[in-house]
């Protein structure tokens, strides 16, 4: 059950049914939303892009964002579309282990599903120019400000595009696919030390940091071992140097309630939640990507108990 361990490794059951698309969100300020097909090099497919960008011409700073794992870039709207509204451009390809994509994967694909996950990142981050031209949006994006960004599955295949050494499934080689010049990483209830991930490149991690864990969130890795939930914050806590941010939410599930990733029709949506992570994660992508001296001024300040239910640490 290769499959199935590697994606329970980055916390995410398998579960049976189609995700349903996410409706686009009024914002104020307004986001243009782009759903866009390419076809990334080596690839024989049409991989779904949704692209959300700022009212006004730009260039805007990027950020590339991967899902977690059998989810799609649809069901992520409530954070990228803020995000977009925060003044930035956000791409998010829909992988090729999406449930919406009905490509009946089996355990002997999951080595191609992480590799063609990171190839689509890289791509993405790398190519940014290309891409802007090839979907009729030459000048919108600044390539010179690009963030990576995921949740659960999708922070494994962020830490690998910034820089994080890892294990091909099929050949065991250390593959080295980080992409340079990367400003920022945001990991979203991600993932800690896994078999498949070099655990010494972790250390080496040198970019800021914006991490997200909830106190209900514990790292399922497929082995029957419940890591604790702080295991979550791995991006915050391992690397030995760059600054960061690990935002706690107490009673925090994988999902806010169902509000991202997938939808929990038992579990209350955790709206504040939501807002928090949007509020504060939109700060330090500012303070990252568009030397915003305000947001990064407004992110020193914040106290340690952020609010009721909600502690920031911060390095």
């Amino acid at each position: 059950m290769i499959l199935r361990a590697l994606l329970l490794g980055a916390g995410l059951a398998i579960l049976p049914g189609p995700l349903p698309q996410a409706a686009d969100a009024v914002l104020d300020p307004p986001v243009e939303v782009h759903r866009v097909a390419l076809s990334p090099p080596g690839q024989d497919r049409q991989m779904p892009l949704r692209i959300v960008l700022p009212a006004g011409d730009g260039p805007w700073p990027v950020v590339v964002f991967s899902h977690g794992a059998n989810s799609s870039a649809e069901l992520y709207a409530p954070v990228l579309d803020a995000w977009a509204a925060a003044g930035l451009a956000v791409l998010a390809p829909t992988h090729i282990d999406s449930e919406s994509l009905a490509l009946g994967l089996t355990p002997a694909d999951a080595g191609r599903m992480l590799r063609t996950r990171v190839e689509e990142v890289s791509w993405l981050l790398g190519e940014l120019d290309g891409v802007a031209a090839a979907v009729g949006l030459p000048g919108r994006f600044a390539a010179d400000r690009r963030a990576v960004a995921g949740h659960s599955l999708g922070v494994m295949i962020s830490a690998i595009a910034a820089g994080l050494p890892w294990r091909d499934l099929a050949t065991g080689e250390l593959r080295h696919d980080g992409v340079s010049g990367l400003l920022a990483l945001v990991s979203l209830h991600g993932v800690g030390r896994l078999p498949v991930l070099d655990d010494a490149g972790w250390q080496r991690l040198d970019l800021p940091v914006f991490a997200v864990a909830g106190t209900n969130d514990p790292g399922l890795t497929g082995d029957g071992v419940e890591r604790p939930w702080h295991w979550r914050l791995g991006a915050y806590d391992l690397p030995r140097s760059g600054r960061g941010h690990a935002l706690v939410i107490t009673d925090g599930d994988h999902y806010l309630g169902g509000l991202i990733g997938r939808p929990m029709p038992d579990t209350p949506p955790d709206r504040v939640g939501l807002e928090t992570v949007n509020r504060l994660s939109a700060l330090f992508l500012r303070a990252t990507l568009a030397d915003d001296a305000t947001a990064e001024a407004a992110l020193d300040i914040l106290p340690r108990d952020y609010a009721e239910g909600f502690r920031l640490e911060s390095r």
